[in-house]
C-alpha cells in the first residue's frame, strides 16, 4: 500500500495549477498531473500513481468549462463541454450538470459532475449560452436538455 503526503500542488479558482508557489505554465505537464487527479468522499483531492499518492489543494473546482456546442435541437439536443485542459464533456446523465450553493457565492454556481468525483465549473457566459438554449427548448426555459436527460438551471431542483 501506498503510504500517502501532501504535495504543494494547488490548483486555483480560475483553473490555474501551482507547484510550490510557482504556475505550472507546461500545460502537457498540468494535463498529466489532471489524468491521475481524483476525489475522494470526503472532498480531499488526490494525484495518485502507481508508486506515490498524495493530497493537494483545490479552491473551488479542479477544471473551468469554457466552451460549448451544440448538435441537435429541443430535446433531442446533445451539448458538448470543453474544458481549459481541452477534455470534451457531453452533458448527460453520466456527466450531469449540477447547480451547488458554495460559501463563496451569493447565487448557486453551475458545475459539471465529471468520474472521479471531480467537477468542472461553468463559465458565466457559458451558463448564459446554456440558458439560451434552454429558452428553446422549454416553455419556462429552466430546464435544459441533452442527451436524452434533463437538467435545471434554477438550482432548487
Amino acid at each position: 500500500m501506498i503510504e500517502p503526503q501532501r504535495f504543494d500542488i494547488e490548483i486555483k479558482a480560475d483553473g490555474r495549477w501551482y507547484h510550490e508557489g510557482g504556475e505550472i505554465k507546461r500545460i502537457g505537464l498540468v494535463k498529466l498531473f489532471a489524468s491521475v487527479l481524483s476525489c475522494d468522499d470526503e472532498g480531499r483531492y488526490w494525484l495518485t500513481t502507481p508508486v506515490e499518492r498524495g493530497e493537494i489543494t483545490v479552491e473551488d473546482a479542479p477544471f473551468i468549462i469554457t466552451s460549448l456546442s451544440q448538435s441537435g435541437t429541443g430535446q433531442e439536443a446533445v451539448i458538448t463541454l470543453t474544458d481549459n485542459l481541452d477534455n470534451e464533456h457531453v452533458l448527460s446523465a453520466d456527466t450531469p450538470l449540477e447547480m451547488r450553493h458554495v460559501p463563496h457565492a451569493a447565487e448557486p454556481r453551475p458545475y459539471l459532475c465529471l468520474p472521479e468525483n471531480l467537477t468542472a465549473l461553468v463559465q458565466r457566459p457559458i451558463f448564459y449560452e446554456m440558458a439560451e438554449i434552454a429558452l428553446t427548448q422549454s416553455e419556462a426555459g429552466d430546464r435544459l436538455y441533452s442527451a436524452g436527460a434533463s437538467f435545471s438551471l434554477l438550482g432548487d431542483a
